[in-house]
């Protein structure tokens, strides 16, 4: 996604405000090139199923999430990428992050705490037992997929680093400090952005 799309997306919205509690004023752009103005869930991730309200119609409508190309708020833009995660391929709507020489994708999920714990304990000079709940909250997943040169990129947190690299590569400087771990798996951003803006200022 080129900056003048991306730019023209945002614009759109300069004037729009919030929705319903869930739902935010938005656009989706479908595969087949067709712009709809809809409201749209506020979430950072999509299922294989995307429930939109179009502003015309006031209408609930269901979508595929391999129908719509980008779904764009006046906050956010999301692009359908497709990827390889483990060997196995993954099609899905991903939060556009950092756009430039490299595109950085992100989506964030919260997965559901665990049981909680419970405690029992006797009270002193007392004939009671008194039960003490701790729950535990939930937990943040994040994906990070880079697209460069029309090629998408998972980014593991484990081997962030040696998938990184091949992709930094002419940026000599920041290649030595992501290759050293001075910048971490949670700053990816910044490893994207850092070279993005070398690129603008420099490469061309």
């Amino acid at each position: 996604m080129n900056f003048i799309k991306l730019s023209i997306l945002l614009l759109l919205f300069a004037k729009l405000g919030l929705a319903q509690e869930s739902f935010i004023n938005g656009i989706i752009v479908t595969v087949g090139n067709d712009t709809i103005h809809c409201k749209v869930p506020r979430t950072t991730f999509f299922d294989n199923r995307i429930s939109i309200i179009k502003s015309n119609s006031n209408k609930k409508v269901n979508f595929k999430a391999s129908e719509v190309a980008y779904l764009a708020t006046e906050f956010t833009v999301f692009q359908n990428i497709r990827y390889v995660e483990n060997g196995k391929t993954v099609q899905k709507l991903m939060n556009i992050i950092s756009v430039g020489a490299i595109n950085l994708y992100y989506e964030e999920r919260l997965i559901e705490a665990s049981a909680p714990t419970k405690f029992v304990t006797r009270e002193r000079n007392r004939n009671q037992i008194r039960i003490t709940t701790i729950r535990h909250p939930p937990k943040r997943e994040k994906t990070y997929v880079v697209g460069k040169n029309g090629e998408m990129h998972f980014i593991p947190e484990e081997t962030y680093i040696d998938v990184l690299l091949p992709l930094i590569e002419d940026y000599s400087l920041l290649k030595n400090q992501v290759a050293k771990g001075l910048i971490k798996y949670s700053q990816i951003q910044v490893i994207a952005d850092t070279y993005n803006k070398y690129h603008s200022l420099y490469r061309y």
